[in-house]
This record gives structure tokens, sequence and C-alpha cells, in this order.
């Protein structure tokens, strides 16, 4: 097989080429691709890796000069990610990447991309639009492909519906949008791979009581039903079921605002399979520019947006089944769900604004962790892989574009970055290698932008395999706590603490960043502090309302307690009658001292140790899901050390 010989690009494409020899032989090559990211330095040499469901190990990995080719093979099946790392010739890593997942056998000729760039600084440009637009969206479609839909120009509405090819950097036209739907639309992907695009409106005047899906052949074929009430400006999020929920929004716009009095206090739901709609719960109040998320309780969070007079300060959770809801205390602030269940809050609607807020649960009230570097209006806040959150531009003080950027970190430390091109209205999406690009808005002048950068940031995603975590005092770490004020380093260890016990489940716990295994090993010396109850090793964390954890507590049999929604809205601790194993005793689980605890998931079986003695073995019914792991205290302080969660 003939190799490219190219010089590695700031931006590269890797192309993985299977062929036959007496087996399976996968080798990778890289080229470049006409579009550019700045580096922060120059590249030596390059290390290629490959990541999936197994541990690390030989050949998954190849250290090339940086004009070198790469190959790497035989490779697994269970090869799902491939990573690029660029570094000086002094080691210093100054550039990352990597693919989006994959199936080795499922493969189609041409190129994987990899958006490869240096950490935490964005692409000059990738692109350009085929039409430049602000308020538009970006909806991520199973193909791996970016939607582009609706939005304004300096004449009005766009209609141009484009999409983003992470393959080439590149946006290619795919038809165009009813004018009349073209503002204040929400565009849903459906599990068929096709993409409902709802409601909407054109330059002013009455919303749309119109439906439209995009399918592949790109086009936007329509209608598929009609709304029980025209709306703009409303929100739309999938259900567990599958259906979606439609809320709020306004019969009526006028510029990029809705007119008085016609804000909706109704929803809707749209069942994908009859392609109908029937009417949904009522909201507590009508608003616009909402933002609207899914809980892992199958609840709403509705949140954020206008009301008559001004910027909504409260928040409401929606129950879809019972068609009720109940008043939550929010500022108006774009925000981002957590992997840890909470919801981060970033800036104002309508007023510049720099606070940095985490809402952890609707019954808690939201905790500060900072402030932006600049107070700014509307920027778009969006969560990593790894659960760090991007905020980037927004209106500022003055109401012109900003180009400040901000990394919130999975600790809740707010650190300002350099600026970037100024941007207001526009979208920042995370895809599926783990970059976010951001596209489009208004520039400081007030025109539209028909630019867009891409934003590379970590390594860490699902199929990653992080070092031991040691918790040294400053470092932010490798963790996402639930409460970050309730997660501290002390003495070169860290300290979980928990007011209450709770109703058995780890009422305080933090999360290892961005792995996702599918058989794991956590490891971890673990001791209590004085009224310490015990220690909780997580496995398959789903949500804060789905998971699996071992219970190490003194005096109690080590058992096994799954967290699940009993219903919309609620949730309890289910122990599995066939994982009980030995009673600890105070030394394995010690007061100001540490002992080692183990715990190793199969997918299937489930094993516990403390130091080298097994004292639980046992298959949980419903088996362990792929999720996230990490620890937690059952009640009171428990102190944690050497962190290691190793991919089996």
């Amino acid at each position: 097989m003939t190799r490219s010989r190219a010089a590695p690009h700031p931006l590269l494409l890797a192309t993985l080429a299977l062929a036959s020899c007496g087996g399976t032989r996968n080798d990778i090559t890289l080229r470049p691709v006409p579009a550019a990211c700045s580096l922060a330095g120059p590249v030596d040499h390059l290390v290629v890796s490959a990541l999936g469901d197994l541990a690390p190990g030989p050949g998954l990995s190849a250290t090339v000069a940086a004009d070198g080719t790469i190959a790497l093979g035989p490779l697994p099946q269970a090869v799902r990610v491939l990573t690029v790392e660029g570094f000086a010739a002094d080691g210093t890593r100054v550039g990352i990447g990597q693919t989006a997942p994959f199936l080795l056998g499922q493969i189609a000729n041409g190129p994987m991309a990899v958006a490869y760039g240096a950490p935490d600084s964005p692409c000059a440009s990738v692109g350009p639009l085929h039409a430049p637009r602000w308020g538009h969206l970006a909806t991520p479609l199973q193909s791996g492909l970016l939607l582009i839909t609706g939005g304004r120009d300096a004449g009005g509405p766009v209609t141009t519906l484009e999409l983003y090819d992470p393959a080439f950097a590149l946006f290619v036209r795919a038809g165009d949008l009813d004018p009349a739907m073209a503002i204040g639309h929400t565009a849903t992907p459906l599990a068929d791979s096709t993409l409902l695009i709802a409601g909407g409106a054109g330059e002013d005047g009455p919303a749309s009581n119109r439906s439209a899906w995009f399918v592949h052949t790109g086009a936007a074929a329509g209608p598929t039903g009609l709304l029980g009430e025209a709306r703009a400006f409303h929100s739309a999020v999938i259900l567990p079921g599958a259906e979606i929920l439609l809320s709020g929004g306004c019969s009526e716009v006028r510029g990029d605002d809705c007119a008085p009095g016609t804000l909706l206090a109704t929803s809707e739901l749209y069942d994908p399979s009859s392609r109908t709609y029937r009417p949904g719960p009522p909201l507590l109040r009508g608003r616009s520019h909402h933002q609207a998320i899914l809980r892992s309780d199958g609840t709403v969070l509705i949140a954020g947006g206008r009301i008559e007079g001004g910027a909504a300060t409260d928040g409401e959770i929606v129950d879809p089944v019972a068609s009720h809801a109940i008043g939550a205390i929010l500022p108006a602030a774009p925000m981002a769900a957590l992997d840890a269940g909470g919801v981060v809050l970033a800036g104002g609607e309508l007023v510049a604004a720099s606070a940095v807020l985490l809402l952890p649960s609707p019954t808690e009230a939201p905790l500060p962790l900072g402030a932006l570097g600049s107070p700014r209006a509307r920027p778009t806040v969006t969560r990593f892989l790894d659960g760090d959150v991007l905020v980037v531009g927004g209106a500022d003080q003055q109401g012109a574009a900003s180009g400040a950027v901000d990394l919130i970190d999975a600790a809740g430390a707010v650190r300002a970055l350099a600026p970037t091109l100024p941007r207001v209205g526009h979208t920042a999406t995370l895809l599926p290698d783990g970059s976010v690009v951001i596209i489009g808005g208004r520039d400081a002048s007030g025109a539209p932008r028909g630019d867009a950068q891409l934003f590379v940031h970590s390594l860490l995603g699902p199929h990653a395999a992080p070092p031991a975590q040691t918790f040294t005092d400053g470092e932010p770490g490798l963790l996402l706590p639930r409460r970050p004020d309730r997660m501290k380093r002390a003495g070169g260890m860290l300290s979980l603490t928990a007011p209450d016990p709770g109703d058995g489940r780890p009422p305080e716990l933090a999360l290892v960043r961005g792995m996702a295994p599918l058989t794991v090993e956590v490891s971890v010396r673990a001791g209590r502090g004085v009224e310490g109850v015990g220690a909780a090793v997580i496995v398959g964390w789903l949500g804060d309302a789905s998971y699996l954890y071992v219970e190490f507590q003194p005096g109690i049999p080590v058992r096994v307690g799954r967290v699940v929604s009993n219903a919309v809205g609620a949730s309890l601790v289910v122990r599995d009658s066939q994982c009980t194993g030995e009673t600890l005793g105070e030394a394995q689980l010690p007061v100001d001292d540490l002992a080692l605890l183990r715990v190793v998931s199969f997918g299937t079986e489930l094993q516990a140790w403390t130091g080298s003695k097994m004292v639980l073995n046992c298959v949980p019914s419903g088996g362990v899901p792929r999720g996230l792991v990490g620890v937690g205290t059952l009640g009171g302080e428990v102190l944690f050390d050497d962190l290691t969660a190793v991919r089996r």
C-alpha cells in the first residue's frame, strides 16, 4: 500500500485504510486539508493512539517524526477512536485532536476528520458559510453532519439550509426552508435519521403552525402535520419515550423578539411515529427564547428567556406525564447540563452579566462559582465531553459583540482565555469528535458573520483511559464533583463531605471526567473523617436518577445499590438481593487513615475488594450499564487518595 508522506497540517484528516493480508490490517495515513488552526509551536513528532473498549496495549500507539508516516495495526475490532497529539522537540504538547467514534467493520471509504489544533485556542477559520447569518440553529445529525437552519442576515430572514461536514471542514448547501419558518423555529433530530423543524416566523407578523422534516436528500419537506398553536422562539426537547415536547414561545414576532401580549404558556407533544401533535402540560408562565433540558428523572427544566417586560428570573420543572409544573428560582442566563446532574448558568439574557452559577438540583439554591472575565449577555454555553464548559462571545455592556472566551472547569473554577473574533447571536455546538464549532453571529459592527471556528479542548472522552488521580492541592484534577463547595483537597487527599446521609444513595460524589467504560477497574485508598459514615464507588453513571454504586460501610455487609427513576420526577434506591457480600470491619475503612478499596466491573459481573480480600462477587440484576465512574460519601466526611480508573 502506498502511503502519503505529506507533512502534518494543523487541521488533519485521518484515512483508515483496510486491507486483507492473511487477516485484517488497519493502516492509518494522515493528509492535510485546506484549513488551518493555530498551534502552540512547531511540531517535532506526532503520537497517534487507538482507544476503545479495551485496555491500552502494544500496537495501539505509534510515534513518528512530524513528516513521517503513521501506521497502526492490526487493530482489534474494539477500537472506537483515534487520537492525535503533536509535540515540540522539548516534549511540550502543542496540538491535539481525535476522530469521532467509529466501528472498524462499518467504516466507509474516505476520510475521517481530526480537528487538530492547540488546546483551548480556536482555529482562525473553517468554512465559510454560504449565507452569513445570526440567530440561526446548528443541529447535529446522526450522520455526524451539522444542519444550519434559519436566522437573519442584513436583508432579513435566511432560508438557505447548509450542512457542515467535519470531514472536510466545509459547509454545503442543502436546500431551502419555508421563509415563514426561518426565524425562531426549533430543529430536533429524530430516530429515523430525519430532523423535525417546527414553528418559526418570517420577518414580522404571525408565527407559523407548520412543521417540516429534513431528510438525507437535503430537502426540507412538509408539512408533516400542523401544530396545535402557531409558535416561534419556543423550545423543543426529546423525551424518553421519543415524543418531542414543544414549550412556550409566542404567536407573533417583531424583529428578534415577540410582539407584546403574544407569549404562550402552553406546550404540545409531537409523536414521530404518527407525525401528529397533541396538547402538552401547561407552563407556569408564558416565556420565549428560553432553554429546555431533559433531566435523568424524565422531567424537563425550562429556564431563562424572556417574559412580558423583561428577562425571566425564574424557571420551572415540567412533568410531561402528570401534566404539571413546579417553580424554580433561577437567573435569566444561558445554561448547559452537567454530567453530575446539575446545570451551569453563565452571563445574562437581556443585560450583560458576569455571574457563573451552578444549580446542583431543582431543590437546592444556585451555588456561585465565580465570574466571567467580562460581563456579557447571551453568550453560548457548551459542555465538552470531559465535563468542562466553554462560554463564547455575547453582547458586552455597550451592546456590541464580544470576543471574550471563558472556560469553566470540572471543579467550578472560571478561567478567561485569549479573546477570539467578536460574535453575538452565534451558535457553539459540540461535535462527535469532542471539538466545538462556533458558527456565524453578528460582529462588533452588527454585520452578520459568514465564518466559523473550531475549538479543540481535550482528549478526554467516553473511550479515554485517564491516569491515576493523586489530588495534589491546587490542581484541577480529573474529577467532576456534584457540588464543588463540598469537595476539598487537603494534605494531598480529596475530601467529600455530605451534611445529611440522605436515603442511602451517596449524597455527595465526584465523577471521573469523560471516561464511560464498558468494563473497568476502579481502585482508591479511602478512609472516614470523625463523623464519616461510609464510602461509595460508582459505576455505570448515566445521570443522577440512573446509576449503580457499591457501598463500603463498617458493620454492614458490602452491597450494591441501584438508583432508578420509578416515576417521572422521582427516583429511589433499589438494593440488589443477589449482591450482598461480607460485613466490613472498622480497619477496612478506618477513621483518620486510608485503606485500599477496589471495584471491578466486567459488564455483567461485579467484584469488590478491600486490600487483597474479595468481599463481594455477584451478577447484578440488569447488569452494569456503560457510564461514568467515580467515588462518593454515604454521609459525613470521607477521604480519598490514589484514585485510578483503568479500562479492562
